[in-house]
């Protein structure tokens, strides 16, 4: 059965029913947990909890592909008292910004058979406002107050970050054989093609060349128009 319940609380007519009731938890600039609610142990045994961000819930609710299991408080190697009270929890790593998005969270309800789902909207810009370490407030402070001053030197971090990330690969691909349908008789040969070897070409290198100064010219341009229209926002208010 699966029913997406908007009703709080884990007890339904005496009948434990929960719906994942979530929240997060900051660990540091770059990694919080997700966290639902937490439950006794004999509320445990009966659970299963699932998770997966920026799906289609309608039409993926039931595509196990997409969904990770999130382990069962029970199934650590920490001891829990029979009184105590654990939730289920998993981390999003921000590493290579790419962690923003929409989580969504599904329990499986041994007893009843049924399952119940809720989500969660992550926002890192928003969580650090609030729950960042201090270098990050003291630089949202600066920026906030002298935006113009500081967002070349911000601008200059995150694309270094996002260049560190990046895979590069040769621009090239693969054409394969080439055959006449009917006779099967081979008309292309399967080739190799990189566009890196059109550089080794005088004409073609001094082209790519220019092509390189013209666009570092206009982004220069830009910032350099982007901060005197700061500038001038400034002095005008």
């Amino acid at each position: 059965m699966f029913i997406h319940r908007k009703i709080p609380g884990d007890y339904h007519d005496g009948i434990f029913d929960p719906t994942p009731f979530l929240s997060y938890k900051y660990i540091s600039d770059s990694e919080i947990y997700i966290t639902t609610q937490k439950f006794k142990v004999n509320e445990l045994i009966s659970l299963k909890c699932f998770y997966a961000k920026d799906i289609d819930i309608k039409k993926d609710f039931n595509n196990s592909d997409v969904w990770t299991e999130v382990l069962n408080p029970l199934d650590s190697s920490e001891d829990i008292g029979e009184d105590e009270k654990r939730e289920f929890y998993f981390s999003v790593k921000n590493d290579e910004f790419d962690a923003d998005g929409i989580y969504y969270v599904k329990f499986y309800n041994s007893d009843l058979d049924k399952w119940t789902y809720s989500s969660i909207e992550i926002d890192f810009d928003k969580i650090l406002m609030v729950d960042g370490s201090i270098l990050f407030k003291y630089v949202n402070f600066f920026k906030e107050r002298f935006g113009f001053l500081v967002y070349p030197f911000d601008l200059a971090i995150n694309v270094l970050n996002k260049i560190k990330n990046v895979k590069f690969e040769e621009p090239s691909f693969d054409i394969p054989d080439l055959k006449e349908p009917f006779t099967q008789q081979k008309l292309i040969s399967a080739t190799h093609f990189n566009f890196n070897d059109l550089l080794k070409n005088e004409v073609m290198k001094n082209i790519h060349d220019i092509y390189l100064v013209v666009v570092d010219a206009i982004i220069i341009f830009a910032l350099v128009n982007l901060l005197k229209n700061k500038i001038m926002e400034v002095f005008d208010k």
